[in-house]
């Protein structure tokens, strides 16, 4: 009897020791027209127990998750976790998207109630300020550890970073944040960038000015050669 007690709380302890060990990184690189290419990644131990969040673990579940959001989803990598010995199921792909603000409500932003992310872009004069929250909904109890377990985000901007809550790399392009699992059970996380506009970008800037600066060659070349011509008409 003794044993079994014994047994029955080692089994107790790790079944705690999993709950709810989610791992999520994300690593987005923003342009200046709000498109860009985003990598997720994440790992779930505690798949399938009360009280943690269902993430998809297979190609239909995660396209499906974004079907009626007008972004490309591809490069998709499963790491089955069925069976008892099985490694811990993990899940890696990219999103193409137009704008960064399409991702709202699918997918990994939008897992029922219990993962919600939400992105905003606000401009502001020369600036643009980035915005994203993660509200995380998990049971666990109070003696779980989890240590190991964290998410992580990395942003490279179109622009120089002027503020953040974030830690900004050397290039002053690239601000990340990591934030232990712990941290985030049952409340909302805010991560926010405000960053310089790009200068000259797309054809109502730089390529507009490309144009406009040919179409001035263009007028004198031809401006030239009526001078010629006429030069020798009269001679």
């Amino acid at each position: 009897m003794r044993k079994i007690y014994l047994l029955l709380s080692v089994l107790a302890v790790s079944i705690l020791l999993v709950a709810g060990c989610i791992n999520y990184n994300q690593e987005m690189t923003l342009e200046g027209d709000n498109s860009g290419t985003v990598k997720i990644n994440y790992t779930n131990a505690g798949q399938g127990q009360e009280g943690v969040p269902n993430l998809p673990f297979t190609e239909e579940e995660i396209l499906a998750g974004y079907e009626g959001a007008g972004v490309e989803v591809y490069d998709i990598e499963i790491v089955s976790g069925e069976g008892d010995d099985a490694p811990t199921p993990e899940a890696t792909y990219f999103i193409d998207f137009k704008n960064v603000e399409d991702l709202n409500g699918y997918g990994i932003f939008a897992i029922g109630s219990d993962i919600v992310q939400t992105i905003t872009v606000a401009d502001e004069g020369d600036t643009r300020t980035f915005t994203q929250t993660c509200t995380l909904q998990m049971t666990v109890e109070e003696d779980t550890d989890l240590s190991a377990y964290s998410f992580n985000y990395t942003l490279t901007l179109p622009g120089s970073v002027i503020e953040t809550n974030g830690t900004v790399a050397a290039d002053g392009q690239t601000v990340t944040w990591t934030f232990p699992l712990s941290d985030l059970i049952n409340k909302t996380t805010t991560m926010t960038v405000t960053y310089e506009k790009p200068k000259g970008g797309g054809c109502f800037g730089g390529c507009a000015s490309a144009l406009l600066g040919s179409s001035f060659a263009l007028f004198g070349v031809i401006a030239i050669v009526v001078s010629s011509r006429r030069r020798k008409k009269n001679a």
